[in-house]
């Protein structure tokens, strides 16, 4: 696992990308909005003329593009683009193809049922008014929209394995069709997701995130998802508490039946210690999505931290809650409920 860079005393050195920014002005930025590493840009400009401009200093010299040249770029180019992992992390169809014919088929039906899982946890997710309404992408790529579901699966179930790989199915998606948002914004949350576990630096997957999430808005702007990235980016790496909000809110007002984005401003409201409206909002994202056990955990710690012991104890209780989050937070009750218990006795004359 990649070591994970500490959190900086402040943010200064995280300023904030404009919307309207046409120029990228780093090999750090043009492969955060290419969502590539630094070394496969450099490849990429020197092999592949990847529209790349320098300008020459008297010690040394720096490198700009602009967005629309790489868009140009990236629809002209139809050569397969070569994968980023080095041979001892071959990809699956690479792993298929290096062995004899006879046993490929457990990778191929393994495949399938990842897309027919994918394809139902998808479904399943949406509202019936979203199940209505026509897709924004009639035309897609059905390769892209295999791979995008994949990517959504794997980055739904978590796991250091899984967001990893997630990322590559994301980075398909978009190599296959690369104006489809969604797989854009997958790629965006990936990377925040990649982040918080440590499994990237913040450094290097926030501005990642950001990049691709205000691509994908770039694309369709009628999409939650990329606000909700971009206000993970702002709370957890900007500290930008304002326009976390804005940003929340915008997304509950686009689709007010979400529950990622009431869960997400329920944590915004907790870290801004605005307790009991944080209890309130997730609360929300529990009946919008009650077979989440993570908002159910969140719940319980919602109310811990709005100091309402008895309600939390009562919920853990009753919603069943498992994980290590809920378990961490009900061992927190037990002793608030041991040290309350031994203040009465104190002040009782008891012990």
């Amino acid at each position: 696992m990649e070591q994970r860079s500490p959190i900086p005393d402040a943010p200064v050195s995280a300023q904030p990308i404009s919307d309207s920014a046409a120029r990228l002005d780093s090999w750090k930025e043009i492969a955060a909005y290419l969502a590539r590493s630094e070394r496969t840009v450099r490849r990429w400009e020197e092999n592949e003329k990847l529209p790349v401009h320098r300008l020459q200093h008297e010690k040394r010299g720096s490198v700009y593009a602009y967005r629309h040249e790489l868009d140009a770029w990236r629809e002209d180019r139809k050569t397969v683009v070569e994968p980023e992992t080095t041979p001892d992390e071959s990809r699956p169809d690479e792993i298929a193809t290096s062995k004899p014919a006879r046993t490929r088929w457990p990778v191929l039906a393994g495949a399938a049922v990842m897309a027919v899982l994918a394809t139902l946890l998808f479904q399943l997710k949406l509202n019936p008014n979203e199940r209505a309404r026509p897709t924004a992408h009639p035309a897609i790529d059905p390769e892209a929209y295999q791979a995008y579901l994949k990517g959504h699966y794997l980055w739904s179930v978590s796991g250091e394995p899984g967001l990893k790989k997630s990322r590559e199915y994301f980075e398909q998606a978009i190599w296959k069709e690369p104006g489809y948002a969604p797989a854009w914004s997958g790629l965006a949350q990936t990377y925040n997701r990649l982040a918080s576990w440590g499994v990237l630096p913040s450094q290097d997957a926030r501005p990642r995130a950001r990049a691709a999430a205000e691509k994908a808005l770039e694309l369709d702007n009628s999409l939650t998802e990329p606000l909700l990235a971009l206000a993970d980016v702002k709370m957890n790496y900007e500290w930008d508490w304002a326009g976390t909000e804005r940003l929340c809110k915008q997304a509950i007002k686009l689709d007010p039946k979400s529950g990622e984005a009431h869960g997400l401003y329920g944590v915004y409201l907790a870290e801004v210690g605005r307790t009991q409206e944080a209890v309130a909002e997730t609360r929300k994202a529990y009946q919008l999505e009650p077979l989440s056990d993570v908002y159910a955990d969140n719940v319980v710690w919602k109310l811990y931290l709005a100091r309402r012991y008895r309600e939390a104890e009562e919920w853990h209780r009753q919603s069943g809650c498992a994980s290590s989050l809920a378990a961490t937070t009900f061992w927190h009750l037990f002793i608030c409920k041991r040290a309350t218990t031994s203040r009465l006795s104190l002040s009782c004359g008891k012990v």
